[in-house]
Formats: structure tokens, sequence, C-alpha cells
């Protein structure tokens, strides 16, 4: 029957103002948007209209709220479908989601399929409809019995009384019996604590106990409770709480030092930078002096070789050279090879002075 209802013809291009529009005219109903639809209880009801007496309207939770309260009430309409033999898919899983588009085109679907079935000469109450459907007891209250009430008449009956080592019979209601056995009870627990307590064995105690629970409210025990039994307190874990203490003062040091050592590490790179602007400063005129040497060797071979001695000499000596020097030194000789020279003097001197007799040359 729903191929007649094609996705090309002029149902699916209804507006949605126009469905709400006839939504709440027709079923008196006030819907503001089309994703309130997706509980699928106007939907029921839309087929009722169409089908007066074949949906079981009492199982429809028109309040539904939940994805789970829509499920059912989507059952209601699938039931609805089969038996009329109504050949219409109804994706369940995305009108239950409240998506727009889903329910708008199953909406416009069910407009059309309203369009052509329903009969407009027969009156339809859609309000009296929906609150007969509420009041109509479902299938499972009607069968379980009625619940007595809470508070139901007091109910007599014959109770067996001891006065004077005489049984008879009195008649009582309900809650003085079950008042009388409280009492009982009580003056029973109390004796057990005195002299009288050999009268009661104690099988017949525990009994009067055990229906003193189950027959009335509870009674308070008038054995006190032991020491040992009172709630204590949670004891504090001290070695815990020692071991935290410790680990928050080492974590304070190694803050402490961590601050130190970056104050340190700032004074170094600062002593760096210094150090190496003043290896650049006499590498820089030590070059100059080299380029001088090179140029000037012609007019003082003599100055310019012992300048370029000095420009080249490493920091340790060669053997030989270091075996010469000492063996000059224990004879009395300057320990330079040079005539005389003082090589004790610093070497600032020294160079100052090549300096000045390169710019004398």
């Amino acid at each position: 029957m729903s191929q007649a209802i094609g996705m090309m013809e002029g149902a699916y291009f209804v507006p949605r103002t126009e469905l709400l529009k006839w939504l709440n005219d027709f079923f008196k109903v006030n819907y503001s948007k089309v994703e309130d639809v997706a509980n699928g209880a106007i939907h029921c009801q839309i087929m009722d209209a169409i089908y007066p007496g074949k949906v079981p309207l009492s199982k429809v939770n028109f309040a539904a709220k939940h994805e789970y309260e829509f499920v059912k009430n989507y059952k209601v309409l699938q039931e609805v479908f089969e038996k009329q033999k109504i050949d219409r898919h109804i994706d369940v899983e995305k009108l239950i989601k409240a998506k727009y588009q889903d329910n708008l085109e199953f909406l416009q679907w069910m407009k059309r399929y309203f369009d052509l079935h329903h009969n407009a000469g027969v009156p339809y109450d859609a309000v009296e409809r929906r609150s007969g459907a509420l009041k109509k007891p479902s299938a499972a209250a009607a069968a379980a019995p009625h619940a007595a009430p809470a508070h139901s008449a007091p109910t007599k009956g014959a109770v067996k009384t001891i006065t004077g080592g005489k049984t008879k019979s009195v008649s009582v209601t309900k809650d003085e019996h079950r008042e009388h056995a409280e009492k009982e009870n009580v003056e029973i627990a109390k004796k057990t604590t005195g002299s009288d307590a050999k009268a009661f064995p104690a099988k017949q105690l525990s009994s009067v106990k055990a229906e003193s629970v189950v027959s009335g409210p509870a009674v308070h025990s008038s054995v006190p409770i032991s020491a040992h039994e009172s709630p204590s307190e949670p004891a504090v874990d001290k070695e815990m709480t020692e071991k935290v203490t410790k680990l928050t003062a080492e974590l304070s040091s190694q803050e402490d030092k961590n601050k130190e050592l970056t104050v340190e590490i700032s004074e170094l790179k600062l002593t760096v930078d210094g150090l190496e602007k003043e290896r650049d400063f006499y590498f820089g005129k030590l070059r100059d002096i080299e380029i001088l040497c090179q140029t000037e060797d012609s007019k003082d071979p003599d100055l310019v070789a012992r300048i370029q001695k000095i420009l080249y000499a490493t920091e340790e000596p060669a053997p030989e050279e270091e075996i010469a020097s000492l063996e000059r030194r224990e004879s009395g000789e300057p320990a330079s090879a040079e005539e005389g020279e003082d090589i004790s003097r610093p070497a600032t001197e020294v160079l100052d002075e090549i300096v000045a007799g390169v710019t004398a040359a």
C-alpha cells in the first residue's frame, strides 16, 4: 500500500509549518517543532483516527520522554501496520533519536496516508480518545488483586492470657495484641537480668524475642552494649603521615638546591661569555701580528723569526727542548736559547715589547 507514496511525490514537499498546524488543529495538541513527534504517540493516534478502535491506545504512552518509552509506542504502531497490512518500514532507531529530517519524512508520509484513507465524514474527538486511553486500566492492573489498604481496620482475635495461674481467652484487636506482646517481651528481657531468669528457659526467651521482632515495631534491647562494640573513629596512620612530612621536607630542600644551581649556571654562562670575548680579542691581535710578520719578513728577518717562534710555540715543549732547558738552568745559563732572554717575565710584557719593536721597525 505504501508503494503508492513515492519519494518524489508532493507529500514529501509539505513544509513543517503545515504539518504542525494540521497536528495541532486536528488532534488538539501543542507541538512547536517536528522533533516533538519522535515519541511515536501521535503516530498511533493518527492511525486511530484512520482505523477507529483498531489501535490499543491504552498501551500508548503520550507522556513518553525517554527512548525506551518511545520504543514501546513504536511497537504498538508496528502491530497496527501489520494488522492493516501496511507495507511501510518504520526505522525506529532513527526516529527515537529525535532527528529533524528522519521525523519530518515519516510525518510527511503519515500525513499523506491520512489524506488518502481517513474518512472525513466520521467525527473524531482526539482529546476524548486520549483521555479514555489514560483512564482505561491496563490488563495487568485489572488482573492483579486489589491490595489491602495500609491502615486496615483492627481485626479481632482470641488471645490467651495468664492471670493468677488461670488461663482465659480475651477478645482483643490486632493492635492491642501487638502492644501487649511488646510489653511482655520488655518485661521478660528485664527479668532475665535478675533472679527470675531461671523461670524462663533459653529456648522460650529466644522465641519470644524473635516474635517481638517480627510482629511489631523494634523494641530497644535492655542489654547494654559493651565498650568494644561501640563504633570507633578511624585511626590515623602515623607512619604514612611521617612519610608524607619527610617527603615534603625533601622536596622543599631539592627546590632550594635547584634554585641555587640555576643561579650558579647563570653566573657561569656570564663568565664563559666574558672569556670568549677576551679570547677573540687576543686572537685578533695575534692574527694581526702574524700578518705583519709575513709582510715585514725582508726588513728584519731575525726579529720576525723570534716573533713567529713565540706565536707558534705550544703549551708543552718538545722533550729535547725541555732537556736542553734543564741542562742550561743547571749550568747557570739562561733557560731560553735566546741571548739571555728572561723567560720569567710575563707573557703580556713580552707581547707588548714585540708589538713595540714591530711598530718601531
